[in-house]
């Protein structure tokens, strides 16, 4: 099952907070309760690691807008006619003026 879901995490925002936006928007996409077991583990492993990522300071200070997508088949085993299982994170930082994409 293929899924998708994005936030933007303010300055400020320490590992704990930044993967709290991310699990609200997780859940909040109304897809989290459709998700199979493995796309569902998927997701929740990514905004863990995405949370790692911003609460390390790598990307600076500013705003940072996530994207976290993906797709995860039965037993994560490739299923002819499906995609691979695939994970994308995307981290902008955002200066005063930028949009996120």
């Amino acid at each position: 099952m293929s899924w998708s879901f994005g936030a933007t995490i303010p300055a400020d925002a320490d590992e704990t907070q930044a993967a709290r936006m991310l699990e609200e928007e997780m859940t909040g996409a109304g897809q989290i309760n459709e998700f199979s077991p493995e796309a569902r583990h998927q997701a929740q492993e990514a905004v863990n690691q995405a949370a790692k990522i911003i609460g390390s300071g790598c990307l600076g200070h500013l705003p940072i807008a996530v994207y976290l997508s993906g797709h995860a088949n039965a037993g994560h085993t490739p299923t002819e006619g499906w995609s691979d299982d695939a994970l994308s994170m995307v981290f902008n930082q955002m200066s005063e003026g930028s949009v996120a994409v």
